[in-house]
């Protein structure tokens, strides 16, 4: 648990995000030094000058000549001082606008355009104004969007690099051919702990950081990192939650402000690969309403997550105010609102790291967090990893993910994140204290391999020749299941087809011709010109949703349906009262392995 103590003092005014200083005093005392010492030497042939008409020399004494030259010498290095610094913010400006301050900014004109007009580098493809809340971009093809993408990644890789941050060299962002879902891969062996990436941290997006887009002082007194371990009972651990909600709801609004200063201004090329290159609106609380009634018709009535559209932006405004007003209009401020949620660890968003995807398992997540706040973020390998592997992280069963790990399954994941993990997965259902894990085994698979030919292109045909011959999925209960839960999934079931029967129209629109599991584009086929372009309109009782929504949701569905009948089938013969006759109600969930550990 993360406990944290801030002081904070808020003024009106916003600036930009500072660079470095291109003035560095060293430099005013070699040219001081230059100066004088052309400045001598022109004294000089000044001071013995022969006139032909008269033949007399006229000779400065020494001493004037020293006072005449010091003179001169300090006044120029003075006006040298105050005026470098001047022209450095002149030119900076020039590069960017004036931020003013963000609540205060006129949207008028900026619902729905996320184009800046007064940057020539927004003249894209890619950075062409995304429609109705990002449902895609009509005048760019796949192959274009896809190259500006990668350039957007690679500027993203160079402003980490340019400024004090580092990323291995051995490794590489790209979609694999066949493949919906773009990662960051290895093209050589990495050992255990060797560093994948560390950044300082002022290139987080995160509240200590706020000093470089506003004027604000952020001040941390005591911040430090406890394990489960050593809280002294979960009530404690709850009870500090509580209390120190209002602060972390402090640091989430801090960070989504400071993203959307940094998006909106195109102050950072992460900024503008967040803005330009990362889908709208995918998590399902921001969904269209179409979208989310089929998402709720899908869940379990009398079960969870069941909370989704309670509250869709992760920073609570009072809407009453009429700055937040101005904010909640604004698409790119629930852009920024959106992204913290989905892409940041607690409230701080770390550039290339938010990249990596998400799995677990020992046979694919790989990396360990050391995280020293205020200081470096570092990511590493947590074993031998081959070349051709992707980078894995985990979102609640990492080292650092405390208690996501025994409550935090694949449903809540869905709703925080917008798509179902791979396997393995996590199911956990309260109402019948079920609680159980499906793991997919091969005995063989591909695995390919990003190397590269002449052309810096990835090489299609260079995979390992495997092909995979059996795949089995393996139920594994944390604790043993009861009646009551086999006779839940068995209804759960029945109803969910039911529902598909009832609505066989969306199965007939569903697609899987999309290019990313969060894209919120569809390509057409028969497309000559292969420019992506907006399906034909899909209703839900009356109400229009799109086509990424319904490919998400019904993906939900498959694996409630599919790996509920596993787990249906695991259990037969093995149920037993011990969930509810031994386990404590309030504490069942945090069993793993009943057998060697109990309730």
């Amino acid at each position: 648990m993360v406990t944290t103590t801030t002081t904070t003092k808020t003024t009106v005014s916003v600036r930009v995000r500072k660079e470095k200083n291109s003035f560095n005093p060293l430099n005013g005392v070699l040219i001081y030094l230059q100066f004088t010492t052309n400045y001598s030497t022109c004294i000089k042939k000044r001071t013995t000058t022969t006139t032909t008409t008269t033949k007399t020399t006229t000779t400065m004494n020494n001493s004037s000549l020293f006072r005449y030259k010091f003179t001169m010498s300090f006044w120029i290095y003075v006006v040298m001082i105050l005026m470098i610094p001047v022209s450095a913010v002149d030119q900076q400006q020039q590069k960017e606008q004036t931020v003013l301050e963000a609540a205060a900014v006129d949207n008028s004109n900026n619902n729905g355009d996320m184009n800046n007009d007064n940057d020539p580098s927004s003249k894209t493809c890619s950075n062409i104004p995304q429609n109705d809340a990002g449902t895609g971009r009509k005048d760019c093809s796949a192959d274009q969007e896809e190259q500006e993408t990668q350039q957007a990644i690679q500027d993203v890789i160079d402003y980490v690099r340019e400024n004090d941050g580092y990323i291995n060299e051995k490794l590489k962002i790209y979609r694999p051919p066949g493949s919906a879902v773009r990662g960051i891969y290895t093209m050589e062996e990495l050992e255990k702990d060797e560093i994948i990436c560390e950044l300082p941290w002022k290139l987080l997006i995160s509240p200590e950081n706020k000093h470089l887009y506003f004027d604000v002082e952020y001040e941390v007194e005591d911040k430090q990192e406890d394990s489960d371990e050593e809280a002294n009972s979960d009530e404690e651990k709850y009870d500090e939650e509580e209390e120190g909600q209002s602060e972390s709801q402090t640091d989430l609004c801090d960070s989504i402000d400071m993203l959307y200063v940094d998006m909106k201004y195109n102050l950072t090329a992460y900024g503008r690969f967040l803005r330009y290159h990362q889908p709208y609106r995918y998590i399902p609380s921001l969904w269209t309403e179409g979208g989310k009634m089929v998402y709720r018709d899908i869940l379990d009535p009398d079960g969870k997550p069941h909370y989704f559209d309670q509250v869709p932006l992760f920073c609570e405004l009072d809407s009453e105010v009429e700055e937040n007003q101005l904010l909640l209009q604004d698409e790119l401020w629930i852009h920024a609102d959106m992204l913290i949620k989905a892409r940041a660890d607690d409230w701080y968003l770390t550039p290339f790291y938010d990249m990596t995807n998400h799995r677990n398992g020992p046979k694919y997540y790989n990396t360990h967090h050391i995280v020293d706040y205020g200081k470096t973020f570092t990511l590493t390998t947590n074993r031998r990893i081959m070349a051709g592997e992707q980078i894995y992280n985990s979102y609640n069963d990492c080292n650092k993910c405390d208690s996501r790990r025994h409550d935090y399954d694949t449903a809540q994941m869905f709703m925080d994140y917008g798509f179902v993990e791979d396997y393995p997965r996590f199911f956990l259902i309260e109402s019948v204290r079920l609680k159980f894990r499906i793991h997919e085994e091969e005995e063989d698979e591909v695995r390919e391999s990003p190397n590269e030919n002449n052309n810096d292109e990835i090489d299609n045909a260079s995979t390992e020749s495997t092909t995979p011959t059996t795949t089995t999925k393996r139920v594994e209960f944390a604790l043993p299941p009861s009646d009551l839960g086999v006779t839940y999934l068995e209804k759960e079931i029945e109803r969910l087809e039911e529902f598909k029967n009832d609505n066989m129209a969306l199965w007939v629109r569903r697609t899987t011709e999309t290019n990313d599991s969060n894209d919120v584009h569809q390509t057409i086929d028969g497309d000559d010109d292969g420019k992506r372009k907006d399906v034909t309109e899909i209703r839900y009782k009356g109400i229009v949703l799109k086509q990424s929504e319904l490919d998400a949701v019904l993906s939900l569905y498959d694996a409630f349906v599919s790996d509920y009948k596993l787990a249906i089938e695991a259990a037969k013969g093995k149920t037993s009262s011990a969930v509810w006759v031994e386990c404590d109600p309030s504490e069942w969930w945090y069993t793993e392995n009943y057998e060697e550990e109990g309730c």
